[in-house]
C-alpha cells in the first residue's frame, strides 16, 4: 500500500509540474504578446500622427500662399481651423514620446538621437504663416518663404525622422511576434508531447495498479484463508459456469470429491492447531496430485473437490488412487513437533459422459454419494460407480 501511495503521488507530481511550468510558461508568453501588440499599437497611432501632422502643416503652407494672393475671410477660417488641428497633433506626439530618442519608452533604438525641439520648429514655423494673415503684402512673401524653409526642415528633421524611427520599431515588432510564435509552437508540441508520455505513463501505471488491485481482489474473494485453494465461492461463481460450457461443448471431465477420513476424532485428539495443519497438508496433496489445468476447490471442513476438464472416469480413478497412497504413505507431523500421525481418505468420482449426466449440480450430487458409499464401504477407497 506503501508502494501504491508513493507512486501514485510521483505521477500526481510529475502531472501537476508539467501543468504549472505549462501554465507558467503561457502566462509569460502572453504577456510578452500583450506587450508587443500595445506596442505596436502605439506605434501605429504615433506614425498615423504624424501623417496627420505632415497633412495639417502642409494645408497650412497652402492657405497661407492662397491667402496671400487672394485675401478672403473664408480661407483665413480654413487655416486656422488646420492651425489648431496641428498644434494639437505635434502636443499629442510630443506627449507619446513621438519626438524619438528617448531612451527609457525605447531602449532598442537609443542610438538615436533628437533632432531639436519639434514643438519650437512648429512654433516658428506658425508664426511666419501667422505672418501672412497679418502682414502687409511687401512681408507676406518673405513670411511664406521663411514659412517654406521651416516647412522643409520640419519634414527633413522629424517628420522624416519620426517615421524612420517607428517604422524600424515596426519591423522590430514583426520580428519579435515571430520569434515569439516560433516558442509558442514549440512550447505546443513539447507540451503535447510530454502530456502524450505522462498520458501513457498514467495508462500503464494504473492499468497495473487496477490489475493487481483486481488480482488482490479477487484472490481474496475466491481463495480459502487456511489453505489457500479456490473456495466455495469460486466454485458457485466460476467452476460451475465452465462445466456448463464443458458440458455444451461435449468434452469429458470428472468431478472429485475427497474428505479425510476420521478428521474430527483426530481434531478432538490432537487439537485444532493440529487439524488445520493436517487440512493445509492434505490440500498440498491434492494441488501436487492434479494438473495444472484442474482446479482444487475446499468445499467446506474437511470436504475438498477438484474438476478434472478432459479426463474420463479411467483418468479421473488413477488421480484419486494415485493421491490416495501418497496420503497414506505420509506421517502427519503435529504442531508440537511429535511425528507419526498416519490419516487416510476417500474418494467419490462422477464423470462426464460417462455417468450419462448432463447437470453439473446432478454430477456433484452424484460424486457427493460415492464419497459416502466409499466411507460406509471402511473408508481409504475410491469409489467411481455407485456398486463395486
Amino acid at each position: 500500500m506503501n508502494s501504491f501511495r508513493f507512486k501514485l503521488a510521483v505521477l500526481l507530481a510529475i502531472i501537476a509540474a508539467t501543468f504549472v511550468i505549462s501554465q507558467v510558461v503561457y502566462r509569460n508568453t502572453i504577456t510578452s504578446m500583450h506587450a508587443t501588440v500595445t506596442s505596436a499599437v502605439e506605434t501605429l497611432a504615433i506614425v498615423h500622427r504624424t501623417g496627420h501632422f505632415n497633412s495639417s502643416i502642409n494645408v497650412m503652407l497652402y492657405f497661407a500662399s492662397r491667402y496671400s494672393e487672394k485675401k478672403d475671410k473664408k480661407t483665413y477660417e480654413e487655416y486656422m481651423i488646420r492651425r489648431t488641428d496641428a498644434l494639437q497633433t505635434i502636443d499629442e506626439l510630443i506627449k507619446s514620446a513621438g519626438s524619438v530618442g528617448e531612451p527609457k519608452r525605447h531602449p532598442e533604438h537609443a542610438s538615436v538621437q533628437p533632432v531639436g525641439d519639434p514643438r519650437s520648429l512648429f512654433d516658428a514655423f506658425a508664426r511666419e504663416t501667422d505672418g501672412v494673415f497679418s502682414g502687409a503684402d511687401k512681408q507676406s512673401s518673405a513670411h511664406l518663404n521663411k514659412a517654406r524653409v521651416l516647412f522643409d526642415q520640419i519634414i527633413r528633421d522629424y517628420v522624416t525622422v519620426i517615421c524612420d524611427y517607428h517604422e524600424g520599431r515596426l519591423v522590430l515588432l514583426s520580428h519579435r511576434a515571430d520569434e515569439m510564435e516560433k516558442k509558442v509552437t514549440v512550447l505546443f508540441y513539447g507540451q503535447l508531447i510530454v502530456i502524450i508520455l505522462a498520458a501513457a505513463f498514467a495508462f500503464a501505471f494504473s492499468n497495473r495498479v487496477l490489475l493487481n488491485l483486481y488480482t488482490t481482489t479477487e484472490r481474496h474473494a475466491f481463495s480459502d484463508g487456511l489453505t489457500g485453494l479456490k473456495n466455495r465461492r469460486y466454485l458457485d461463481d466460476i467452476v460451475v459456469n465452465d462445466a456448463k460450457e464443458l458440458i455444451h461443448r461435449q468434452t469429458p471431465f470428472s468431478i472429485l470429491f475427497a474428505d479425510v477420513d476420521h478428521f474430527k476424532s483426530f481434531n478432538d485428539n490432537y487439537g485444532h492447531p493440529a487439524g488445520d495443519k493436517l487440512l493445509v497438508e492434505f490440500a498440498e496433496q491434492l494441488r501436487t496430485g492434479v494438473r495444472r489445468a484442474d482446479t482444487v476447490v475446499r468445499y467446506g471442513g474437511e470436504e475438498f473437490l477438484a474438476v478434472l476438464p478432459g479426463a474420463d472416469k479411467g483418468a479421473a480413478i488413477r488421480v484419486a488412487e494415485k493421491i490416495r497412497k501418497q496420503i497414506e504413505g505420509a506421517d502427519v507431523i503435529l504442531p508440537s513437533g511429535e511425528p507419526g500421525k498416519k490419516v487416510t481418505a476417500s474418494f467419490g468420482i462422477a464423470s462426464y459422459p460417462d455417468d450419462d449426466i448432463r447437470q453439473f449440480t446432478a454430477l456433484l450430487k452424484k460424486a457427493d454419494e460415492r464419497l459416502y458409499l466409499a466411507k460406509s464401504m471402511g473408508r481409504n477407497r475410491v469409489v467411481g460407480e455407485d456398486s463395486l
